[in-house]
């Protein structure tokens, strides 16, 4: 499933990278944006289906993509309904934007998405600290300025409105919950956790860059939880997709679905020393070959996808496809990645011939 922002021919070259026999795309499109994008998008829809003989590429046109609004999360959320109510014969959902590309071969994504057993992809290295201060901000002061204090336990945010109205939703509090942070070092609301210092190339797991599974996109729509999350983030001002997910991190039920040391989905921002891009600053910062050395260790945390790309002709994309086959070995033989990323059995592997991802 993707929401092209840009460029279609980004999204030509996304799915042409991605295409393969049991695979189906879901291209969104805004009901206003201009006829020649629709127009190429159909194209390329047309295209790929009978040259490279891709099983489906659905142009789906509904809604107005607003920034800073909910409506990309009411877009994915009747994108699941309608795959949950049309469709039998798949496992997986992976949720992209066009301006996100692959680390690695098709072959090689399949193994990682088979080696999470049905879990979700997140964004957490190995071996990274538990970091239990829970902090807030006013949705009045989100857009001016950022906090500047922490707090070692949540007593105090019950005298914010705002986060009185989050806790009557029963999503509980960082500060007594044995979970890895979320969210920049600069507080957001609404933040329930925040992170170390040192992004690298990593920031949240927003729903639009999200792999998940079957199990999990019915969680989703139908759970009562899940859907009063929903119904709470999608009228947020902004960053809501960001938050949504991590917000149902704290629900026992959830635990099946939920491995910490998963590789991430993908890569939302990155820093060069003093040098940080976030918040709104990230939407106009791209990976250019400059940043290749994190794009290689991107790749040995195993993070299927990396973002952002702009240009479909983009020097740092053609490295990667070059590299590509180099990055599969990698994943088979790097020391670094922990017994729970061991490759799939033979068998696991011959059953990856028969599902649909």
């Amino acid at each position: 499933y993707m929401e092209p922002s840009r460029e279609p021919r980004l999204v030509e070259r996304l799915v042409r990278r991605l295409a393969h026999q049991r695979h189906a795309f879901v291209v969104h499109v805004d009901l206003y944006v201009e006829t020649s994008f629709v127009d190429h998008m159909v194209a390329i829809s047309v295209d790929l289906q009978h040259r490279d003989r891709v099983s489906a590429v659905c142009l789906l046109r509904s809604g107005h993509m607003v920034y800073k609004s909910g409506t990309a999360m009411r877009a994915i959320w009747n994108t699941q309904e309608w795959l949950l109510r049309g469709a039998r014969r798949w496992r997986w959902m992976v949720v992209l934007t066009g301006s996100d590309y692959p680390l690695f071969e098709v072959g090689n994504l399949r193994r990682l998405i088979l080696r999470s057993k049905g879990s979700w992809f997140n964004r957490y290295p190995a071996g990274s600290k538990l970091n239990t201060v829970c902090s807030a901000e006013t949705v009045s002061l989100h857009a001016s300025r950022r906090a500047d204090r922490v707090w070692p336990n949540c007593s105090w945010l019950k005298k914010k409105v705002i986060q009185v109205r989050f806790n009557s939703f029963g999503f509980g509090c960082a500060a007594n919950r044995k979970y890895y942070s979320l969210g920049y070092p600069h507080v957001r609301l609404p933040w329930l956790f925040i992170t170390d210092s040192d992004m690298r190339l990593a920031w949240s797991l927003p729903h639009h860059n999200a792999i998940l599974s079957r199990d999990t996109i019915d969680f989703l729509v139908h759970d009562d939880a899940a859907k009063r999350a929903f119904l709470y983030f999608e009228h947020l001002q902004s960053a809501s997709e960001e938050h949504y997910l991590a917000s149902l991190f704290t629900l026992p039920r959830i635990a099946r679905l939920l491995d910490l040391e998963q590789p991430e989905s993908c890569v939302m921002s990155w820093q060069r020393g003093s040098r940080a891009h976030a918040n709104d600053s990230v939407h106009n910062s791209v990976l250019t070959p400059a940043e290749w050395d994190l794009i290689e260790d991107a790749t040995r945390r195993c993070v299927p996808f990396a973002r952002k790309f702009w240009n479909a002709d983009a020097p740092v994309l053609d490295l990667i496809d070059q590299a590509s086959k180099s990055f599969g070995r990698k994943l088979c033989a790097d020391r670094n990645t922990r017994d729970a990323h061991a490759l799939p059995t033979k068998q696991q592997l011959s059953m990856t011939q028969a599902t649909s991802v």
